[in-house]
């Protein structure tokens, strides 16, 4: 819930900025919340076929217990994802959730969510948009 609270309000602090925002995401898919594996891995199928962003916006939208392996699929498929490839890209989606989580864990990033913007760590969803916004602005100067 912490997330899916955030990615609003920095979709909306994007919209405020009105310029180019470039959202990196690293997959930390959390034990405690049983559907988070099964999106990060729908994420980085969809990612690997241009459709990272879309995927995104469909996950953070999707019902929480919508996002079973089967649900994810239909998401994908939703956002014009091929079904084959989406299907035999899976293995090395769970290499990639493997790698990201190693690299969120060295750097030290222990609770989501955390976003890095204009240099400065924001951990948690206290943030408001125009708190968001303000570093957007400062990180494009």
């Amino acid at each position: 819930p912490f997330c899916r609270r955030m990615q609003q309000r920095l979709e909306a602090a994007i919209r405020q900025v009105g310029a180019p925002v470039r959202v990196v995401r690293k997959m930390f898919p959390l034990s405690m919340h049983p559907h988070a594996m099964p999106a990060a891995l729908a994420y980085c199928c969809a990612d690997a076929q241009g459709k990272g962003d879309a995927m995104a916006a469909a996950l953070f939208d999707a019902p929480v217990e919508d996002l079973t392996t089967e649900g994810c699929e239909r998401l994908a498929l939703s956002v014009g994802c091929d079904r084959e490839r989406y299907r035999s890209d899976l293995a090395g989606a769970a290499t990639r959730v493997a790698a990201e989580t190693d690299e969120v864990r060295a750097a030290g990033i222990h609770s989501l969510p955390t976003l890095f913007i204009a240099g400065q760590r924001i951990v948690g969803a206290a943030m408001s948009a125009d708190e968001l916004a303000e570093l957007l602005r400062r990180g494009a100067r």
